[in-house]
């Protein structure tokens, strides 16, 4: 049996964290005070599913109080999943409406030998909204047997109509500190030899989800070896926390040489840049709380305590504003492109963050027309976004080495950048866009180069060499 599901909690008690529902639930159980419709709503392995069994198990426990007794007939039948009266259904497998209509059907029959027969719709958000339609008419006059429990990672997609006649609840992600502690009880448990850092390391590598770190767990313990931050890293190919500090601290003093440095050494050893950039991201989060709230405890609670100095260090002259940019840049979905180099969005990030300027030396075709060329050159960056945000982030990032008859030549630093640009489907479209925004047909050189006087405007530049 997977590490898993024999660690499963069968009490409210046992859940990690998500403090507000139990107390709520309970409390509910305890006055029988019951809903005829739930709404748990949440990142996965957050405890849902597992919640709900543990609900529904209560709502049928001879012997409640409130919490479900373990001992009953009904308490393990509802155990082993092998109840008559809890039906769980897979929305994203059986999400159409004759789905639903065989529910309603079923909804009809009285409980076999409990009080209520219950319902678990998971990942309810997926039924279309035909099926959605029939679950509203159930909802509206269920039988006063019928409870249901529906569970969603994505609420958003759920009608308002449905989501009026259920009960929400909504879980949280856990903290570190919180998954390190249920996988340490776990791992002394089954007797796995472990360093406290390689617990870290893996609750960090879950994000948030204690079913995730502890298949992890379960994953690495079948070596036979200790969990360390060696095996976690030669097994999951997952990024140390200071080379996610690293990039952060880059982030934080726009200083693209080092983020460029940091994130060869990523590359070269093989780690995955998706999963990194999640990483980065939650990195980040758990360092905008801290800057919000003032307390040390979000950092303590999900960094080791190496890592927490050195954030609260940089992180004193980060305003909360520029960490909010930080994140929705290095969030937005056109970073990841099917065609892009593994790592190219988060370079894109990079140069933009660090607010890397286009300038350029112009050719001497009038001093008056400079400033309406940097507008038409900004105008041709913006018009260039929409069709593809990292090409554009890279066109930003080049630099303008000047104009000359129906050329104009630029110069970028990496050579996998003067490739994107020279792509014959990307080079048409640029050509096309600039000929649209100069109204003049211009063939575009590129060059790879050293960056230069990347601190001075276009204007500053070009005003020099007519100087």
């Amino acid at each position: 049996m997977s590490l898993y599901r024999k660690y499963r909690p069968q009490r409210f008690k046992d859940l990690v964290n998500q403090e507000h529902i139990k107390t709520t639930l309970l409390n509910s159980l305890k006055r029988n005070h019951l809903s005829q419709a739930y709404l748990f709503a949440g990142p996965r392995g957050t405890g849902k599913t597992t919640t709900a069994r543990i609900l529904a198990k209560a709502f049928n426990c001879s012997k409640r109080n409130p919490e479900p007794c373990n001992h009953c007939l009904s308490c393990q039948e509802h155990t082993k999943l092998k109840s008559l009266d809890l039906i769980e259904i897979d929305a994203a497998s059986n999400r159409g409406i004759d789905e639903i209509r065989e529910l309603r059907e079923r909804i009809k029959l009285a409980p076999s030998s409990s009080p209520y027969k219950i319902f678990i719709i998971d990942e309810v958000h997926m039924l279309t909204p035909e099926a959605f339609n029939a679950l509203l008419k159930t909802l509206e006059e269920p039988p006063s047997h019928a409870i249901f429990i529906l569970a969603t990672t994505e609420p958003h997609k759920i009608p308002a109509t449905v989501l009026s006649r259920c009960q929400r609840f909504d879980f949280l992600p856990l903290t570190i500190l919180e998954m390190v502690i249920r996988l340490k009880k776990i791992a002394k448990a089954e007797r796995i030899r472990f360093d406290e850092d390689g617990l870290r390391m893996i609750a960090a590598a879950a994000s948030g989800g204690m079913r995730d770190a502890i298949s992890i767990l379960d994953q690495l313990s079948s070596s036979g070896k200790k969990i360390s931050i060696n095996l976690i890293q030669e097994t999951l190919g997952v990024v140390p926390e200071r080379a996610t500090l690293k990039i952060f601290e880059a982030l934080v003093k726009k200083d693209l040489n080092s983020g460029f440095m940091a994130l060869s050494k990523i590359k070269k050893k093989g780690y995955n840049l998706i999963h990194f950039r999640r990483t980065l991201l939650d990195f980040l989060a758990v360092v905008l709380v801290y800057k919000m709230s003032g307390e040390e405890k979000e950092l303590k609670d999900n960094l080791s305590y190496e890592i927490c100095q050195k954030v609260i260090s940089l992180s004193a002259d980060v305003e909360i504003k520029e960490l909010i940019k930080i994140i929705k840049t290095l969030a937005r979905d056109s970073l990841i492109e099917k065609d892009a180099l593994p790592s190219l969005g988060l370079e894109i990030a990079l140069v933009e963050l660090a607010q890397v300027e286009c300038h350029s030396v112009l050719d001497t075709e009038s001093i008056n027309k400079i400033g309406d060329f940097e507008a038409l050159w900004h105008g041709f960056l913006k018009e260039i976004k929409p069709y593809n945000h990292s090409l554009a982030g890279i066109m930003r990032s080049a630099r303008v080495l000047g104009k000359k008859d129906d050329q104009i030549m630029i110069e970028v630093d990496y050579d996998f950048h003067r490739q994107k640009i020279e792509d014959k489907i990307n080079l048409q479209k640029i050509e096309e866009m600039i000929e649209k925004i100069f109204a003049k047909k211009y063939k575009l050189v590129c060059q790879v180069g050293k960056a230069k006087e990347k601190s001075k405007s276009l204007k500053d530049i070009a005003l020099e060499v007519f100087e």
